[in-house]
């Protein structure tokens, strides 16, 4: 994951340094990227996901410098992990986390629209009921993101 957390350490400063350094030498081997874009960040978000209005606008930031610097190299963007774990996603909520995906994939698109934006990289099936799915698909899920990570 490129964690939000370590690309801005201090608020509205942000470091690809180690990210450059890591995905250079993934291109010199034509290895393809998937930028996996989340997790919660201490400053602005302690308690878990960016999910209030006021905690996505910097996670939103975030992404938008995220997906620029990287955009035009065929990386594709990964809205979390396992939302649907709720080691990832406390209270593994299909709703807000398809509210929270839709905000995501505007603010990659907004910067890259012709990336691939892939939504919850699903964790093994029995991390949540059986409803999680069909009810992120049910919120429009598959309205915004171009795959589903499984």
């Amino acid at each position: 994951p490129i964690y939000w957390d370590q690309v801005e350490s201090r608020a509205n400063r942000y470091s690809f340094t180690a990210f450059d350094q890591a995905f250079a030498r993934l291109s010199k081997r034509r290895i393809k990227v998937i930028g996996v874009l989340g997790y919660g960040h201490p400053i602005y978000s302690p308690s878990g996901p960016p999910v209030s209005s006021r905690q996505f606008v910097p996670f939103g930031r975030y992404v938008r410098a995220t997906v620029s610097r990287y955009a035009g190299k065929g990386y594709v963007w990964e809205i979390w992990n396992e939302a649907n774990y709720a080691l990832f996603w406390p209270g593994t909520n299909p709703e807000q986390y398809v509210s929270f995906a839709r905000r995501t994939a505007t603010a990659i698109r907004s910067v890259a629209p012709r990336e691939w934006v892939v939504g919850v990289s699903g964790a093994f099936p029995n991390a949540s009921d059986d409803s999680w799915f069909p009810r992120a698909f049910q919120a429009g899920l598959l309205n915004d993101v171009d795959a589903i990570s499984m």
